[in-house]
């Protein structure tokens, strides 16, 4: 099993409320000063997934190639926030950005490199900044393309 060479399959879920072209994102659990794209389970809201992409990502930090799935799920801020009760309360904080706000939050996954990691074995702090780059990275560019497939410019983001 150590050996294992398949792609690791990630989910990334983008959550949008069109209305508002905002994007739900929360705080990390490891990295609880990086804010990260949202998952199903941090809205408990009614949704309608879509299925935007694959991204396959070349092994840096691991071992083995990653696959990251995006999926884009469209809900209301008001749905969302009508429901404050959600599984990750008491470990995540969750708030809206505009996408260029998240894009700019997605960007400190590299620039935080020098935050260091909490982990103790000597081998995963080696390669906790390029796991951190790596995620910040596939983040990137599963928004930039869900902004192009919405005809969304940065530029034109408040």
């Amino acid at each position: 099993m150590g050996n294992d060479k398949s792609p690791r399959n990630v989910a990334v879920a983008i959550i949008f409320d069109s209305q508002t072209a905002r994007v739900l994102m929360v705080t990390s659990r490891k990295h609880p000063n990086l804010w990260i794209s949202g998952s199903p389970r941090d809205i408990a809201a009614p949704t309608d997934d879509e299925r935007l992409m694959m991204i396959a990502m070349e092994p840096g930090a691991t071992k083995r190639p990653s696959v990251w799935h995006i999926h884009v799920i469209r809900t209301s801020e008001v749905a969302v926030d009508g429901t404050p009760d959600w599984p990750e309360q008491d470990e995540r904080q969750r708030s809206w950005f505009s996408l260029t706000d998240a894009l700019g939050k997605i960007s400190q996954w590299g620039s935080d490199l020098q935050a260091g990691d909490s982990a103790s074995n000597e081998g995963k702090v080696a390669k906790g900044p390029a796991k951190k780059a790596l995620k910040g990275g596939a983040m990137e560019t599963a928004f930039r393309a869900f902004m192009e497939s919405e005809g969304i410019s940065p530029a034109e983001q408040p």
